[in-house]
């Protein structure tokens, strides 16, 4: 028992040191990470528009071919940003599992809010630092108290420890659907949810429009009932 909790423990490390590494390379960016679906490519020399163009067309469909985008019927779609890692990649995410996850969620061009990616500050023995590695979100899958919207829940069947995706999630089955719930708790995070709504309900010179979030969910730890 003791040499598999000590295994696990070196798997969470490992595990937190390569989200480290992801952040510091920018493929979390707080900026770009939350808002956009598809990978942003990168930059290639070129001489001039046209060129640059047929390059970017390229490596999408490049990437399109290596890693396609799953749409499910509700219409949620979501992409692998990272394969899953360490020895329990085989056990999945199912109804009924609890899993741990980090998110960060954006919409209208825009960062939300986040948990665990290290966007946030938390009191760690009285000292405001970065949630990277240390917060994350306990999700019941299938509970009838929703912990997460059920597009979330639909694009998290199936993934494993380590995996990270990018969702898409229309609102027909996004925060309505869980009571606004994972609920953020800064003021920056509180204002944006409030702005989504208004978006959402529309209003007297702007007419309700169904705008969608965009969610970058990885998988901490996975425990079936």
């Amino acid at each position: 028992a003791t040499t598999e909790q000590s295994t696990e423990g070196d798997e969470d490390t490992i595990l937190v040191a390569t989200r480290r590494r992801d952040v510091l390379l920018g493929m979390a960016s707080a900026a770009l990470a939350p808002v956009a679906i598809f990978p942003i490519t990168a930059s290639a020399k070129c001489t001039d528009i046209e060129t640059c163009r047929e390059i970017g067309d390229r490596k999408v469909d490049e990437d399109m071919k290596a890693n396609p985008t799953t749409a499910l019927p509700s219409g949620v779609r979501y992409k692998v940003l990272r394969p899953p890692t360490g020895r329990n990649s085989d056990v999945q995410a199912k109804d009924g599992s609890t899993v741990d996850i980090a998110f960060s969620i954006g919409a209208n061009g825009a960062y939300m809010y986040s948990k665990g990616f290290g966007f946030e500050k938390i009191n760690v023995d009285g000292k405001k630092q970065s949630d990277l590695g240390l917060d994350s979100l306990r999700v019941k899958i299938g509970n009838e108290r929703r912990d997460v919207p059920l597009g979330i829940e639909q694009a998290l069947m199936g993934m494993t420890r380590g995996e990270r995706r990018r969702i898409e999630l229309p609102p027909n089955v996004g925060f309505e659907t869980s009571q606004w719930r994972p609920e953020p708790v800064t003021k920056r995070g509180k204002a944006s949810i409030a702005s989504y709504k208004r978006i959402l309900e529309g209003g007297p010179n702007q007419p309700a429009f169904p705008a969608v979030t965009y969610w970058d969910v990885e998988v901490l730890r996975i425990k079936d009932t």
